[in-house]
């Protein structure tokens, strides 16, 4: 089952690699120790498993286990993914102009070093940053190549609060985009003990920007450390004095941090946020919106679609064993690495693909016996349709589907002028 497995990674390499985000940047940020186990979602989907296994002998392909096994049904039978967006019509003429609207504000910025940066990650934060690529990737590139001491000569901070704020938002915008920058200009912050400076915890947004900073540090990087446990224990100790909006942003913030959110689901929550904050830019705002209904909307679609790939497959009414119906799960998955809309094809057939790993993987874990599922691994390395004789009706049925699978993409990215990556998963 791994060498299978395995061989699905040419084909995931064909749609291109991720757009660069907050999520590329450190491997270490993410511990896999907290994560479930990988048998998690079947012990815990099975319900009134009854299990009778034929005895063993040295024989036959004939062989089968008894097995019924049920596992719990899609929370989402039954939702109608159109229904809530079929009301919403996208003005796309209007985004196209507050686009350009949008764009004209990096010139306006480029003045100010701090503006130029407090954009991108209001961008960023609303989710629209994907439309900005190549000017946000240049700001950064030359904010990379400048020292601190250029912008301090500017003299653009007033105090050491916002010395701190936009020292703290720099570090966070470079890192996440793959830059390394060094924690020493943290060590400015900190008193004659080695601790940092007690009366930087009085202003709540620049302990907002250091504290979203602080999990962009690698490890080994103590002062890093220092930073979050300092920042977390004065944010929650101003919680309470806050008001709404910031006192929500800083809850959230708390309980789920910035880089531990996927970014759709983050645009959704900070939109509503911005759009009580003062000093809003309304153009932004109302392009933030519109680009959110409209991408959700190309989801919601593309979601459905899927659905109706699955339950044209039918293959659970086929199978003498039960199989996971986690369409929407798949779907979900893939959005949160690729939900840009040039990513849409790459999107449907990666949730197909995730779906169809599932209903293999609970061919081999919940069904199949010992000589049922050699054969069907030799078929998988012979690829070939003609050669299903020896293969019992299960093993047939899952084996065809897996190879129309396949075709179908093969042929899709073929009429759309892809490359297809299915000769080397054959391959492999």
């Amino acid at each position: 089952m791994a060498a299978l497995t395995s061989g699905f990674m040419p084909l995931l390499s064909v749609f291109g690699k991720p757009p660069s985000s907050r999520f590329a940047m450190n491997p270490g940020l993410v511990s896999y120790n907290n994560l479930p186990s990988s048998r998690s979602p079947i012990t815990a989907g099975l319900k009134n498993v009854a299990t009778k296994c034929s005895k063993a002998t040295n024989a036959s392909s004939d062989a089968t286990s008894e097995v019924i096994r049920h596992f719990d049904p899609s929370v989402w039978d039954g939702h109608d993914f159109t229904s809530a967006s079929s009301n919403h019509l996208i003005d796309e003429r209007k985004l196209k102009e507050l686009k350009k609207e949008v764009k004209t504000m990096f010139s306006l910025a480029a003045a100010d070093s701090f503006r130029e940066l407090d954009l991108i990650d209001k961008i960023q934060r609303l989710g629209v940053a994907y439309h900005f690529e190549d000017e946000i990737e240049h700001i950064l590139q030359r904010t990379n190549n400048d020292d601190y001491t250029h912008f301090f000569d500017q003299n653009i901070f007033k105090n050491e609060h916002a010395d701190l704020y936009y020292v703290s938002l720099r570090f966070r915008l470079l890192r996440q985009a793959g830059y390394y920058v060094s924690t020493d200009v943290f060590k400015n912050f900190k008193d004659e003990k080695g601790e940092f400076q007690a009366n930087l915890a009085s202003d709540v947004q620049t302990m907002l920007s250091l504290f979203e900073a602080s999990y962009l540090g690698f490890r080994g990087e103590d002062i890093m450390d220092e930073a979050m446990a300092f920042s977390t224990k004065h944010l929650n100790s101003m919680l309470t004095s806050l008001s709404f909006p910031l006192a929500l942003q800083v809850q959230n913030a708390l309980m789920m941090p910035l880089q531990r959110i996927p970014e759709r689901v983050y645009a959704r929550y900070y939109i509503p946020i911005y759009e009580q904050e003062i000093s809003q830019n309304k153009t932004l705002m109302e392009f933030a919106k519109l680009d959110f209904n409209s991408v959700q909307l190309l989801h919601r679609n593309e979601i459905n679609e899927v659905q109706s790939w699955w339950k044209r497959m039918n293959i659970r009414s086929k199978l003498q064993y039960d199989v996971r119906d986690r369409v929407v799960e798949a779907y979900a998955i893939i959005n949160n690495i690729y939900f840009e809309p040039k990513f849409s094809q790459a999107r449907i057939h990666l949730a197909k693909l995730w779906v169809i790993i599932t209903l293999i993987d609970d061919t081999y874990d919940v069904f199949g016996n010992i000589d049922e599922l050699k054969q069907l691994c030799d078929a998988f390395q012979r690829w070939d349709a003609n050669c299903t004789n020896h293969l019992s009706d299960a093993m047939k049925l899952v084996f065809l589907e897996v190879l129309n699978f396949f075709n179908d993409i093969e042929t899709s990215m073929i009429k759309a002028g892809n490359v297809a990556g299915v000769p080397f998963f054959k391959k492999e």
